[in-house]
């Protein structure tokens, strides 16, 4: 069932969704799309709503859109036409389809605009930008001789771990600098406590600085067997945490801890070995299942100015729809920035290849160049 016949559906059945959901949620706050990342983890995972997807394949393809834009542009048609089909093909020779079936993730990525535009939006590949052009475009009110379309939003795999760590772990300074006047100047509006629990406190452990008492490992063993726990990211370890390592006195300890980027992918690896992902580096594979779902735009972050252009022409949105691109990273879609390479270029080659063959199908799906040494 795609998302058009999904909304249809849930026109017809708003009432008995009503009901259902005041006599079963009503002690539990709500999750919706467009939610922030603290209350994507620190929402009960029972109270999650699950979605339908788009599960029966749209038949438009990129190209016959041109005929709605007013200044078509068919170099960058062809360019979503050749990543459209090298995504189907890799599809194929990887034959993945079955391999991630969880929609866990993607329903939380997902974002839908009038027309109706579905857009996959992974965390740290410029999503804050298009949920401030969704919140502009349900202001505007009614629009018409709009076109149905989807897409998915991507980025270098490494580029995006790079921005992850100057996000959650501040780029190496110390935790003692997140307070208020850190989070004035960086945008943040995630408590000091969503860090502590579900990053610092953890990657204290992962790093050996402190060492893993047999309760928390029982718990982190008890919550391997709970299915779904590698999908819904990271909650079980956070749960873990708090629950064991509580004591306000650790906080105090390492107040002026910092953590290095070897240590943070590290600590990837690590919870990885665990059973578990966080949304945040979770791989684009798993969070937008490009081989189940038909993404007839494919746009990367590194040229999304033009890119995100061209789509809502096609769509039909007026012109003065534009995306505000606030984080965007500088270099080509196929290498990574020089700014980016710094954090690469001194790390164990081990540790680096480990790296690379955790984001080994999106580098394939989405033609990423994985040689950083050659970039």
């Amino acid at each position: 069932m795609t998302l058009n016949t999904r909304r249809r559906t849930s026109s017809s059945c708003a009432v008995l969704l009503v009901v259902l959901f005041f006599a079963v949620n009503t002690y539990t706050p709500d999750t919706q799309r467009g939610s922030s990342e603290a209350d994507l983890l620190f929402t009960s995972e029972a109270a999650r709503p699950v979605f339908e997807t788009l599960r029966t394949k749209r038949k438009l393809k990129p190209e016959s859109t041109t005929s709605y834009q007013s200044e078509p542009t068919p170099d960058l048609h062809e360019t979503f036409r050749i990543r459209r089909e090298h995504l189907l093909e890799q599809c194929r020779r990887l034959n993945i389809t079955r391999k991630f079936t969880s929609e866990h993730w993607l329903w939380s990525m997902l974002l839908e605009f009038p027309g109706p535009l579905d857009v996959c939006l992974p965390p740290k590949v410029g999503s804050t930008s298009w949920r401030d052009l969704h919140k502009r475009v349900s202001e505007r009110g009614a629009l018409s001789d709009l076109h149905p379309a989807s897409a998915i939003l991507v980025r270098h795999p490494l580029s995006r771990l790079t921005s992850a760590y100057r996000d959650k772990y501040l780029d190496g300074a110390p935790i003692s600098d997140y307070d208020k006047n850190w989070r004035k100047s960086q945008g943040f509006n995630s408590p000091r406590y969503f860090y502590w629990y579900n990053y610092w406190l953890p990657t204290l452990i992962s790093s050996g600085r402190l060492a893993p008492s047999k309760e928390f490992l029982k718990r982190v063993r008890d919550a391997r067997s709970i299915p779904g726990t590698s999908s819904l990211g990271i909650a079980k370890l956070r749960d873990a945490v708090m629950d064991t390592y509580g004591s306000e006195d650790l906080k105090t300890q390492f107040s002026n801890a910092t953590f290095t980027f070897r240590e943070f992918l590290e600590f990837i690896l690590w919870v990885d070995e665990l059973g578990m992902r966080d949304l945040h580096w979770g791989t684009y594979t798993e969070q937008c299942l490009p081989c189940q779902e038909d993404y007839q735009y494919i746009l990367h972050l590194e040229t999304v100015d033009a890119e995100s252009r061209v789509l809502l022409q096609d769509v039909g949105y007026p012109e003065d729809i534009r995306l505000a691109t606030k984080h965007r990273t500088k270099g080509l879609s196929h290498s990574l920035s020089t700014n980016d390479l710094e954090y690469y270029k001194d790390l164990p080659k081990a540790l680096v290849n480990k790296i690379i063959k955790f984001y080994e199908y999106d580098f394939e799906l989405f033609g990423y160049n994985k040689d950083i040494l050659t970039v």
